[in-house]
């Protein structure tokens, strides 16, 4: 890393006033990088990895890995893997691809252009709206890269300010999950480059004390302490402003079946100011 540069809590910190000028990538002010951060997008294109891949998603690895090029470098190795492997690459997954009821049910989303208090970007998670054994693990994978494809086109300044997960587990049981899916999803998931910012549990109630127990066996300790229960519903507020927030979960935005785009890479006119 050049002189004057560390990294503090997952962000770039540049001393030198030339290197936090500001360069353009796709004409949107949200997605300009700094003159350091092109110098590491320089260095991580020198790897083949990288080919095919335009600016602003090499970005978002960065983003993702801390600016770690090595990180970011192994993380788009496992994308790119995982992509081959599976039929995704080169592909766009668009809605009328998908069954219509894994989007309906709204069992996992993000509304395009919704951004938390500190500008990141905001998932929800109702596992509770969906039982996984209805559906083939090509259903669900269509639906994952879908989902992502949506998050990349989401502007720079949204991954930067990091994901908040808004979780609603208060009706989820054993009956909606399914085991020998479990290991084929984390796979998948796990290769996406998204910088958690916060897992935010709503109505938490006694399965969220079972739940995390086990989750200290599997999940990193970084991810555990990241996780908030929100007792009360109001404290949803703290985080996300009841414009920008869905309606399941006490905000005004609305967010149905009909309003998922149909091509996820292109720009959404559904942006919330």
């Amino acid at each position: 890393m050049p002189k004057g540069k560390e990294e503090k809590e997952g962000k770039l910190v540049i001393e030198d006033e030339e290197e936090m000028k500001t360069i353009d990538t796709t004409g949107d002010p949200q997605d300009r990088i700094t003159v350091a951060e092109k110098s590491q997008l320089e260095e991580m294109k020198k790897s083949e990895l990288t080919e095919g891949f335009d600016d602003k998603t090499l970005m978002i690895f960065l983003i993702a890995r801390n600016h770690s090029v090595p990180k970011a470098l192994e993380r788009l190795a496992s994308f790119r893997k995982w992509f081959k492997e599976h039929g995704y690459e080169g592909r766009v997954v668009k809605k009328s691809d998908l069954n219509p009821k894994l989007l309906e049910s709204l069992w996992s989303f993000g509304i395009p252009g919704a951004k938390s208090k500190k500008g990141g970007l905001i998932t929800y998670l109702i596992p509770g709206n969906i039982m996984l054994k209805e559906y083939k693990i090509e259903e669900i994978f269509d639906f994952l890269v879908y989902s992502w494809e949506m998050i990349s086109n989401e502007p720079l300044s949204s991954h930067r300010n990091g994901a908040i997960y808004v979780e609603d587990i208060s009706n989820m049981g054993l009956k909606n999950m399914d085991m020998s899916k479990n290991g084929k999803m984390k796979d998948i998931q796990s290769a996406f480059p998204i910088k958690v910012s916060a897992i935010l549990i709503m109505k938490p109630g006694m399965i969220l004390r079972a739940l995390m127990t086990v989750a200290k066996l599997f999940v990193k300790t970084k991810i555990i302490n990241r996780t908030v229960a929100l007792k009360k519903s109001e404290q949803i507020f703290d985080w996300v402003d009841a414009s920008q927030l869905h309606e399941s979960f006490g905000g005004n935005l609305k967010f149905s079946l009909a309003d998922f785009p149909e091509n996820p890479m292109e720009k959404s006119e559904n942006k919330q100011e």
